[in-house]
């Protein structure tokens, strides 16, 4: 998913906390979703917050929920490529 996710480079991603019992692996970024966690930390920085802030340990506890929307800073993979195979006269 990380692959996929990665190529295409959407302008704008969300964490939204979400108790994922189920799974066997409650907490994402921290049980699961490690590389792709960081991944969106490293190319996207946060522009906004509602409710607390999700993916927390605590919020296992507390059942506090909340949402963040990130923008990406790094250049997408497509205007890379773009941009290396444009010539200039």
């Amino acid at each position: 998913m990380l692959h996929e996710v990665s190529v295409s480079a959407p302008d704008y991603g969300a964490l939204v906390h979400r108790d994922t019992p189920e799974y066997g692996l409650p907490l994402f970024g921290r049980d699961y979703g490690g590389a792709f966690l960081a991944w969106l930390q490293h190319d996207y920085r946060r522009v906004a917050r509602w409710g607390a802030a999700p993916l927390r340990p605590e919020r296992l506890r507390d059942g506090r929920s909340g949402f963040e929307v990130y923008r990406r800073v790094a250049p997408s993979p497509a205007s890379s490529r773009k941009s290396s195979t444009s010539t200039t006269p």
